[in-house]
Parts: structure tokens; C-alpha cells; sequence
């Protein structure tokens, strides 16, 4: 999953893909977003908690990361730091 942008993950599970359009949110993170398609679907037993619960943890893992290298500037990397 490296490099993959957080929003695309739901792409990586394929019980969520017809799901997606009945989103009221075209950038639906299926969290916390109000008429939610994917949540419904969990609700309702249609799709597996498991498989919802494994969804979100990545995606706090690719968010997390996202942040991580959002965050580092170019040349604040101290070659001092290494013993150059």
C-alpha cells in the first residue's frame, strides 16, 4: 500500500465498491459522514464488521503516514545527525 492516497482505499476492498455511489459524499471517508452507504451496509449485515473494522485501521495508517511526510521539509534532513 505504499504510496497508495488514503482516499482510493476503498477501492482496495471489493464489497465496498458498488457502495461507494450511494454515498451522499462523493469524499465519503465512511466514518463518521451522514448517509453513508458502506456504513449502512454494515448495519444492516450486509457487509462483515471485520472486513469494515480492517478498512478503518488502514485508513488512520494511511492518513497517519500521509501526515508523517506531509509534514517533512526538503534539506531538514541534518547530514550531521548521520556523523558526516
Amino acid at each position: 500500500m505504499w504510496g497508495m492516497p488514503s482516499e482510493h482505499l476503498d477501492l482496495c476492498f471489493p464489497e465496498f465498491r458498488a457502495l461507494v455511489d450511494s454515498c451522499r459524499f462523493s469524499d465519503c471517508t465512511h466514518r463518521s459522514e451522514p448517509e453513508c452507504g458502506v456504513r449502512a451496509a454494515v448495519e444492516s449485515g450486509d457487509v462483515s464488521a471485520e472486513r469494515y473494522d480492517s478498512y478503518v485501521k488502514l485508513r488512520e495508517e494511511l492518513e497517519d503516514t500521509e501526515r508523517k511526510w506531509a509534514s517533512m521539509k526538503p534539506g531538514s534532513y541534518d547530514k550531521k545527525k548521520r556523523g558526516r
